[in-house]
């Protein structure tokens, strides 16, 4: 399009009435994705725009909430517990800053049986030629040269019953590596000494049961209920780490936590379905090195399953991932009908 006005994207950042960069102004998208034989599965993007605010100022929607625009070529092959990719992703438009990926490799194994089902394994990799690219209009001396970055994790988990009791005792190992930025940050945010690898070992146990009870004899047309069932699980996670490198260093941590579920039958007679009702859980998480930062965005956060894998291309510039400071989590979701959920979380 032909434009001649100005953008406005909004007062709080001090984006209105801004002039577009040149008046002949577009874009040119492109998404495929395609099945293959042998269980691959390809995805091919392609996302070009001519300027930095022509999508927020035309397609405000799909840029504050659709899917990242990029030019990407992807391979996936997924069988059984295993799967191996591919990614190769190129910056097209100057004004992104984004991480090139050419190529980019990972194989994960998740839940393979050990020793007759004694010991379960799992494994990751992931291997990159990596640059990172910023927008052309910033003065950064921040250097875009591709470097390498990888890291693989391996963890094996040995699953016990006693009675009603499941309990998972496990340890695991890591090992990352980055030639360009390598992991400099402690986790009280001192800068160290320049490494390019590190080792993360960690050992830990994850405990978990149910308990439940059924009262056929609740039923209310009003609420949509054709009898109760209450489900009941408790559960604990705990993990100590040791690290050869202080950029790589975790925060030890215990979580427990109730999960609950109200079950109850919706639908005709001859079609009932179970649903849940209501949900309540509760969670706390303890660490054993609170972060002391006065600023709002290192807030606990919600416990998630502790994979240190992920987050190790965050580490490398900022202590701040996994669990930071002790917490206490609620969520709770009352499903009223089909079509209407009141939820809450605190």
């Amino acid at each position: 399009l032909n434009d001649h006005g100005e953008d406005d994207l909004g007062t709080v950042r001090g984006t209105k009435n801004l002039d577009a960069p040149h008046d002949f102004r577009g874009r040119f998208g492109f998404r495929h994705s395609q099945y293959l034989p042998y269980d691959w599965h390809a995805t091919i993007e392609m996302s070009y725009l001519s300027d930095k605010n022509f999508l927020e100022s035309f397609y405000r929607e799909e840029f504050e909430t659709g899917k990242a625009q990029e030019t990407l070529i992807h391979l996936k092959r997924l069988r059984d517990n295993w799967a191996f990719s591919i990614l190769a992703k190129a910056r097209i438009n100057n004004f992104d800053t984004d991480v090139e990926e050419l190529p980019t490799i990972e194989f994960h194994q998740k839940g393979q049986s050990l020793w007759d089902d004694k010991l379960t394994y799992y494994s990751d990799y992931n291997l990159g030629r990596v640059r990172n690219r910023y927008d052309n209009s910033l003065d950064t001396t921040l250097p875009e040269k591709f470097y390498t970055f990888g890291y693989t994790r391996q963890e094996i988990d040995m699953p016990l019953t006693w009675e009603n009791l499941k309990i998972v005792p496990f340890v695991a190992g890591s090992y990352a590596y980055d030639d360009q930025d390598g992991f400099t940050y402690d986790l009280d945010n001192n800068q160290k000494a320049y490494e390019d690898n590190g080792v993360l070992g960690e050992v830990g146990a994850r405990v978990s049961t149910m308990f439940w009870k059924t009262d056929t004899t609740i039923k209310s047309e009003k609420w949509d209920l054709n009898g109760i069932r209450h489900i009941i699980k408790p559960h604990l996670e705990f993990s100590t780490y040791t690290s050869n490198e202080d950029g790589l260093e975790m925060r030890d941590y215990i979580n427990v936590g109730l999960s609950q579920r109200w079950q109850t039958k919706r639908g005709p007679k001859e079609n009932l379905r179970t649903l849940d009702w209501m949900r309540l859980d509760i969670d706390s998480t303890w660490v054993s090195d609170d972060a002391e930062y006065d600023n709002t965005m290192f807030a606990p956060s919600v416990f998630l399953y502790n994979d240190p894998s992920i987050p190790y291309f965050t580490r490398k510039s900022t202590p701040f991932w996994g669990m930071i400071r002790d917490s206490i989590n609620a969520d709770y979701m009352w499903r009223v009908s089909d079509t209407l959920s009141i939820m809450s979380d605190i």
